[in-house]
């Protein structure tokens, strides 16, 4: 589902105005930008949200702190299945679809969360194992097996309330040591090019790799939690991988 090497900390100069720049490249450019997950049927472009949490909680705070138990968020739930089927969440395991769990931007990883169908009052406790929906509205990402628990599978979405139960730990340090920071997803390497010169300007290390029929413009590798959350920061829409998922 995600791509993700030495790590050289980038200079601060400048480094909001870029990455500013790279995430609002990567919104205009209509059809280039592949979402976190996959939907049946696939759903093009990238909605809002921050992913800093994925580095340890918004604006730096620690996951636990920015997500207290009892939080809760409402929005639209979507589901994704066989497109990722057998391939790496973003905790390293492998994603199941027949299994319950789901995708939240922010959440800490691990995070176990009640969903609630505020059209039919089904409720499910599952754990937040991967990242997305990057889709205006859209909050939750559920498995095949999840959101026919829920009622979401024929529909597709529905109106959901999510609340923490127990909060998951900091993701940067449970990925080995080693993530990208994910910036922009395209159809080509050309229509990556700009992204990755912006990042090399303002001194990020920056690479495009293949996954696929995508070309992932990724910054590191990064090996320290405060670097990704700088990224991250900046960068509203992206996300952590790990170096061991990048291809």
């Amino acid at each position: 589902m995600y791509t993700h090497g030495s790590h050289s900390a980038p200079p601060g100069h400048g480094l909001s105005v870029v990455l500013a720049t790279m995430a609002l490249t990567a919104t205009a450019l209509a059809g280039c930008i592949r979402p976190a997950s996959w939907y049946d049927p696939p759903v093009p472009g990238r909605g809002g949200g921050s992913g800093a949490a994925a580095a340890g909680g918004a604006g730096g705070g620690s996951g636990a702190g920015s997500y207290p138990v009892g939080w809760q968020q409402e929005g639209a739930a979507s589901w994704y299945g066989p497109g990722f089927h057998g391939r790496p969440t973003a905790t390293g395991e492998i994603y199941d679809q027949d299994a319950v769990s789901a995708a939240h931007r922010d959440l800490p990883l691990g995070t176990v969360v009640k969903v609630e169908n505020l059209d039919n009052g089904l409720e499910l406790d599952l754990r937040i194992n991967d990242r997305g929906p990057y889709v205006e509205g859209r909050i939750i990402d559920l498995s095949r097996a999840a959101a026919e628990r829920l009622g979401v599978l024929l529909p597709g979405t529905a109106p959901v309330r999510v609340t923490v139960l127990q909060v998951g730990g900091d993701v940067v340090s449970t990925r080995g040591g080693c993530v990208y920071v994910q910036t922009g997803a395209f159809r080509s390497r050309d229509a990556a090019d700009p992204m990755r010169r912006d990042a090399a300007s303002a001194g990020w290390p920056v690479q495009v790799r293949r996954d696929g029929d995508w070309f992932l413009v990724l910054l590191g590798p990064i090996r320290d939690a405060a670097t990704a959350r700088t990224a991250l920061n900046h960068a509203p829409q992206s996300f952590l991988v790990r170096c061991a998922d990048i291809p």
